[in-house]
């Protein structure tokens, strides 16, 4: 699990700068892989035991879910035709 999520945190963090300027279609497939790795996260912080292995998922959760945001907003923004100024915190 930490291996793909890790994967695509390198994957956003290559391409933060550029999803302005992203197609509608990638923009589309990474917010699917974000929705898909945010719902894995969420059965395995139901299925954990350990508080410190659901406190480290709650922390994965947090940040899948604010790249989530960010995508999301870039996609509604780009098919509305307008752009986002850059701003604000980073997701990691």
């Amino acid at each position: 699990m930490s291996s793909a999520f890790e994967d695509l945190i390198r994957k956003l963090e290559r391409r933060y700068r550029i999803l302005s300027r992203e197609s509608m279609t990638e923009l589309y497939k990474l917010a699917m892989e974000i929705l898909i790795a945010e719902r894995n996260l969420e059965k395995k912080l139901e299925e954990s035991k350990n508080a410190e292995e659901k406190k480290l998922i709650e922390e994965r959760l947090k940040r899948i879910k604010l790249w989530r945001d960010r995508i999301i907003i870039t996609y509604i923004a780009r098919s509305l035709g307008t752009t986002l100024p850059f701003g604000g915190e980073r997701p990691w």
